[in-house]
């Protein structure tokens, strides 16, 4: 009976501690439309290929703008044929949106293929960079086929998740139209608000 008692006691003990030890964990899921973008997303050290290197870097000097985030593979001609259209979005909206290229770990692209990639696309790449061996955004934003397309607005909402094949850049240009004007109305309210007559 005491055995009983105090394996009971001990067993109650567990529950609470474990119970705490969740409550404090930051529990992640896959993002819904209209929902916001975790923390994480922006902070997590992630794997990127840029300009012919390999770097860990975060997305969080991102954060503000428009954000399409592209999932692609090395064996994906579809993906890579995207590309020069993404590129020509960046060029013409420049500070207003970002273009992340993603090849996700699940793809099993080395980094070898990935570097050939970008070498034998240099024009449809130019100033673009991949995140490469990603297992945060296909958890974040799980996708079926490739190319898929996730377009998070400037404030960190989710806003889409669709196949290439349903990408239109005016609707993009759009969100990145509004987001400028969202900027610039919430700039001249602080601006009034410092204002004293």
């Amino acid at each position: 009976m005491r055995k009983n008692i105090l394996f009971n006691a001990v067993a109650l003990l567990c529950l609470n501690f474990s119970a705490s030890a969740q409550e404090k964990q930051i529990l992640l899921r896959p993002v819904r439309g209209g929902e916001q973008v975790p923390d994480e997303f922006w902070n997590t050290p992630m794997q990127v290929y840029r300009n012919g290197k390999f770097t860990t870097e975060n997305l969080m000097q991102y954060k503000g703008k428009v954000i399409v985030l592209d999932s692609w593979a090395s064996w994906c001609g579809n993906c890579i044929e995207g590309f020069p259209k993404l590129k020509k979005l960046q060029d013409s909206l420049g500070d207003d949106l970002q273009v992340i290229l993603v090849n996700k770990k699940a793809v099993r692209d080395d980094r070898a293929k990935v570097e050939n990639v970008f070498n034998n696309n240099q024009a449809a790449v130019e100033n673009m960079f991949t995140l490469v061996e990603d297992t945060l955004v296909n958890y974040l934003f799980p996708a079926v086929s490739l190319p898929t397309l996730v377009v998070i607005n400037g404030d960190g909402y989710l806003t889409a998740v669709m196949e290439g094949s349903m990408f239109h850049p005016s609707n993009i240009i759009v969100l990145a139209q509004e987001r400028r004007r969202v900027l610039i109305i919430r700039e001249r309210y602080r601006q009034q608000k410092n204002v004293k007559p």
